[in-house]
């Protein structure tokens, strides 16, 4: 493989995205707001923001920015708000 593969292939094992659904029911984020996700993890809201929410769709996509934050985006509403893993 040449060089620039290589550099591909692990900027591409880089990439992190974590699918899940918030429990309870996803409400939306005010400011410090707390996420449990169905698979155990516990995330917390990382930057200012607002957002209501109350149709029922909890499911969430973690992904991590080239600066190395997590940033969760709400599917439904394609609103997205940095977090940090806290457990």
């Amino acid at each position: 493989t040449t060089q620039a593969e290589k550099k591909k292939k692990n900027k591409d094992k880089a990439k992190f995205e974590l699918r899940a659904k918030v429990i309870p029911e996803f409400r939306g984020w005010s400011g410090k707001t707390v996420f449990s996700l169905d698979n155990g993890q516990v995330w917390r809201q990382r930057t200012p923001g607002k957002l209501r929410y109350s149709k029922g769709d909890s499911n969430v996509i973690i992904t991590q920015n080239f600066l190395g934050k997590f940033i969760m985006e709400h599917e439904a509403t394609g609103r997205a708000i940095g977090v940090r893993r806290i457990d």
